[in-house]
């Protein structure tokens, strides 16, 4: 839902990204490390593209990789297959192709599919992956606080977002958008009945969510007014908090929010709730 994104040291950057490739591309002998590989950016037929996405739910995030093909297919339930094999630190995930359906959701999308890295101990594997008839080496780091993909060749698979950090569980987001003086008002009343109920003001590592954008100071990095269909007068309000109670409260106090008609107030929580 939340969207986001030298001169001097022109020498230096090849060097670093061919030790980079070096590094992560190693005898699987020895230890993995969890670094992106240089390859090139072009299409190439039967690529896969992959990024970490977790999946929210009662008993919080989950961790996925989610994974399409770049083919328009004209139905919206084709779906890209997949086998997945682990061997100790050993990866092996296989794109076999895309399934046509029995029945057509007409609707224009690419194909795609999920890998469950839920069950997965912490650490980091050595993936080889297969894609478009192609193999080729990376890795997948699982860690407390991120996880860090790696391929390559993105040729044959291609990793949108190497490092993604992991929400906390009992993590809210979300943002204001205040359309008048009153509505601003308003926004500090929302939150301060926020506070009262329990929901923490936090700050995260800076970073890339698979939802939303930390800054340097922690603090969530808001959707314009002009991107989400608002004003441009419109004043936007980041949210960031940690709260472990009932989410109907919060839904609560979203519903009773004063200046109604000009303020909108969204939040999310790592659960896979949200209240307006």
């Amino acid at each position: 839902m939340f969207p986001f994104h030298y001169t001097r040291f022109t020498f230096l950057l090849p060097c670093l990204a061919l030790a980079s490739c070096l590094t992560a591309c190693q005898d699987k002998k020895d230890a993995p490390e969890a670094a992106q590989c240089a390859g090139t950016s072009a299409s190439a037929a039967g690529r896969v593209v992959v990024r970490y996405q977790e999946q929210l739910g009662s008993t919080g995030p989950a961790a996925t990789l989610l994974c399409n093909d770049e083919v328009i297919h004209p139905c919206a339930n084709y779906t890209l297959e997949q086998v997945v094999a682990t061997t100790g630190s050993q990866l092996s995930i296989n794109f076999t192709g895309v399934t046509t359906p029995t029945l057509c959701l007409t609707h224009p999308r690419l194909a795609y599919t999920q890998v469950d890295l839920s069950k997965l101990p912490l650490g980091t594997y050595n993936v080889t992956w297969q894609a478009g008839g192609r193999q080729t080496t990376g890795s997948i780091a699982i860690l407390t606080d991120r996880v860090e993909v790696s391929s390559c060749d993105s040729n044959t698979v291609a990793v949108r977002n190497p490092i993604t950090y992991r929400i906390p569980a009992t993590t809210v987001w979300g943002q204001s958008y205040a359309r008048t003086p009153a509505a601003q008002a308003a926004v500090a009343v929302v939150l301060d009945s926020l506070r009262k109920e329990g929901a923490v003001p936090i700050t995260l590592p800076a970073g890339r969510y698979s939802y939303f954008q930390v800054d340097a100071t922690g603090k969530l990095v808001p959707i314009s007014a002009s991107q989400n269909g608002q004003p441009a007068s419109a004043i936007v309000t980041p949210v960031l908090l940690s709260y472990s109670g009932n989410f109907a409260r919060i839904k609560g106090i979203l519903k009773r929010k004063p200046q109604a008609a000009d303020l909108s107030f969204g939040l999310n929580s790592a659960r896979g709730e949200n209240a307006w």
